[in-house]
């Protein structure tokens, strides 16, 4: 089976402690217009939800600013 490109993102986040800050993400280098034409933001918040993780809160909070940013640019 192949995880939904939510689940793939939530568990990179998850196991990746090191990304704590904003400048931390934008390193990532993510594709953020691919990001936001691939991610269901509602699906992903759900499956959050399931980890129980104010730390994986705050680093998809992170990403969504990304995200949020491109779509200005």
């Amino acid at each position: 089976m192949i995880a939904d490109p939510e689940k793939a993102v939530l568990d990179f986040l998850y196991l990746n402690p090191r990304i704590t800050s904003m400048s931390d993400m934008e390193g990532l280098r993510f594709n953020t217009a691919a990001l936001n034409d691939i991610i269901n933001w509602g699906k992903l918040t759900k499956y959050a939800a399931c980890f129980e993780s104010a730390t994986l809160n705050k680093r998809i909070s992170l990403l969504k600013k990304i995200g949020v940013h491109a779509d200005i640019i």
